[in-house]
Formats: structure tokens, sequence, C-alpha cells
């Protein structure tokens, strides 16, 4: 793995067009690897784990998400992907609140996500959408960022509270 990372601090994307989903495996690959051996591979754990986070970090949207690759709009599935990455390390930073944030404001009255781009390609290039992995995604980022998170449910015939008022720590 540290001999495919790109110099950018990037990993091939796989069947994922979001390149945050190759780094977000990566990166948790890497500390489970350093937590064991954190002297193994001559040094080379840390700076790498450091190189992904900072271009997980250095890419961020002014609207707080991410998108597939930097120069693409945000989008739910590649912020969730991002915040499941950088959460361990930088969950109580401003960065990530504004990701979080970005999560919330793209939410569906019903909790869900529906809006996120499709975000898989196999066999390349043909894309195909499957609509749940935002959901699992989103899920999946918000127990790394908050382990005792309680979500609240919608109200029943309605449209549901507000969207800030959709997660309480």
């Amino acid at each position: 793995m540290l001999d495919t990372q790109q110099p950018d601090g990037t990993f091939e994307r796989s069947w994922s067009l979001s390149e945050a989903n190759a780094m977000f495996r990566a990166i948790h690959a890497l500390r489970a690897a350093y937590q064991h051996h954190p002297l193994a591979h001559h040094g080379r754990l840390q700076p790498a784990i450091t190189a992904a986070e900072g271009r997980l970090l250095a890419t961020a949207h002014t609207d707080g998400g991410w998108g597939q690759t930097p120069t693409e709009p945000s989008d739910p599935i590649s912020t969730a992907y991002t915040l499941t990455a950088l959460a361990p390390a930088h969950q109580h930073t401003a960065t990530i609140e504004r990701g979080l944030a970005y999560l919330l404001r793209h939410q569906d009255a019903d909790g869900g996500y529906t809006t996120s781009i499709s975000d898989q390609a196999a066999p390349r290039p043909l894309r195909y959408s499957v609509p749940i992995l935002t959901n699992n995604f989103v899920l999946l980022a918000l127990t790394y960022l908050h382990p005792g998170l309680h979500l609240s449910s919608p109200h029943r015939g309605g449209r549901g509270p507000a969207r800030q008022d959709r997660v309480r720590r």
C-alpha cells in the first residue's frame, strides 16, 4: 500500500469514482498497521497517513463538503468518505464541523440522502448508481465522528425536525 500512494497523498480510486473512498480505506489500514507496529516499514507509515490526511484537509470546499476530486462539486457520499477518514485524528476541528454541517444541509426530510452523485464505475467507465450507499456511508461517518451519537427520528405525518435538530450529541 505504501508503494502505491501518489506524491499528492492519494491512492488509486478502484471501483469508486471518489478519491476519498480509497483514501479512507487506506488511512484506516495504515493507522491499524501503525498502532500494531509503529516502527515497521522504516518510518513510512506515519508520513503516509499525514500525506493522505493533508490531501483531504486541503481539498475541503468552501461549502464544507468534498467532491469526487478536488475540482468537482461537493457531494454527500464523498463528504462522508472524507469525514470517516479524518474523524479519528481531526474529530473536533472546524473542517470536520463544516463537513458535518454540509451533510445535515443536504439531508432529505426523511433522514436519508437521495441527492448524491453516483459513485460506482464498473466495468469502467460506465457509471451506475446504488442510492443506499450514500445513507450507509453517512451513517458510518457519523459513528466515527460521534461514537455516542443519538439520532432523532422524524415526526410521523410531518416533515420532521429541522436539519440541525436531527443530530444531538
